[in-house]
């Protein structure tokens, strides 16, 4: 995960299109750099008046840390990884997570290490749900049909992807660099 530096540990936290990490604190509307007025639900970028519906480069986390060919993943590369390799769930150095087998014999692991929102007062980390663990992983890819959400690849012990595949753009999750 971008920030992480073992394969188990979360990484940095980020809200969609921002390259800075979000603090805790700020994992809200107010604290949404791309947000232009809550009540109207208006956004500074990618929105119906731009158009834009994939992160440039100058507003994708991963290529702004780690430049080159480094990218987030498009929702598309998202769904390829949970249709395409075969999951199984592991604990890895007491962490949750996923090892994801494709055809080729290749695994990568994503731990399930959830995400945060805040109401400002206390801070919610996403990470339990009874004794489930979960995992949220942002995409480069807005919701088509809603743009105050973003797609996200969902991880949920026992599954690897449900109904919960966006979220609002200000949580802050994870992310999982990709490079051509």
């Amino acid at each position: 995960n971008l920030g992480a530096s073992s394969s188990e540990e979360a990484g940095n936290y980020y809200s969609w299109g921002e390259t800075q990490v979000k603090p805790a604190n700020q994992a809200n509307w107010r604290g949404y750099k791309l947000c232009e007025d809550i009540a109207l639900w208006t956004f500074t970028k990618y929105n119906e008046t731009d158009g834009l519906t994939r992160l440039e480069p100058a507003d994708d986390a991963a290529h702004v840390a780690l430049g080159g060919k480094w990218r987030m993943p498009t929702y598309e590369e998202c769904l390829e990884l949970v249709n395409n390799c075969d999951p199984k769930m592991v604990e890895r150095g007491g962490v949750w997570g996923y090892v994801f087998t494709g055809n080729n014999g290749n695994t990568l692991f994503i731990p399930l290490v959830g995400y945060l929102e805040t109401d400002g007062s206390l801070v919610y980390h996403w990470s339990q749900v009874g004794d489930a663990a979960k995992g949220c992983y942002w995409s480069s890819t807005l919701h088509p049909e809603n743009d105050t959400q973003a797609k996200d690849l969902f991880l949920f012990m026992g599954y690897t992807h449900g109904n919960y595949d966006q979220w609002f753009r200000y949580a802050a999750q994870p992310i999982r660099p990709v490079t051509d």
